[in-house]
């Protein structure tokens, strides 16, 4: 007796730095973020951070992209809307921003991919990945740090 059928799971490619528990990069964590078998979880963090350990050339990739799942969002107003960036630097510090990439409009429970451009982005290096969460006014300009909850599952290159 033989057994048929097919097996997926969650197997990096050579552009994936993260995926579902595959740590490709060597991420450090911290804000308090946890490293589960699945997922990165952010239990609360407003701003939450992850460093590479790894080195990679950049040069000709266009996007740095990350794909979270948003359970919970500290609320302010509900006139009020809300927005995750991925801020990408270069090194550990804050100090050498490559770029900035955004979802509006986060409501809970949904999954969200942010892309932010590698345009001119020609460097070896390791990376910093800030991931915070803004309320922002009726004018889109952003409020206060806010606390939101959930997992990153993939971080990948395009």
């Amino acid at each position: 007796m033989g057994i048929t059928g097919t097996w997926e799971g969650y197997v990096p490619t050579p552009t994936d730095l993260y995926l579902h528990g595959n740590n490709v990069a060597n991420f450090t964590a911290s804000y308090q973020l946890s490293f589960e078998s699945g997922g990165i979880l952010n239990p609360g963090s407003p701003s939450p951070k992850l460093i590479s350990g790894k080195s990679y050339n950049y040069s000709g990739y266009r996007y740095l992209k990350v794909q979270i799942y948003v359970k919970s969002l500290t609320t302010m107003s509900i006139t009020y809307s809300s927005r995750i960036k991925t801020e990408v630097y270069r090194g550990s510090s804050d100090t050498d921003k490559i770029g900035t990439g955004y979802a509006n409009n986060v409501v809970e429970g949904s999954t969200y991919i942010i892309s932010t451009s590698l345009v001119n982005a020609s460097f070896t290096s390791t990376i910093s990945i800030k991931m915070p969460h803004f309320r922002l006014y009726g004018s889109g300009e952003e409020a206060a740090t806010r606390e939101w909850s959930g997992y990153i599952y993939h971080i990948w290159l395009e």
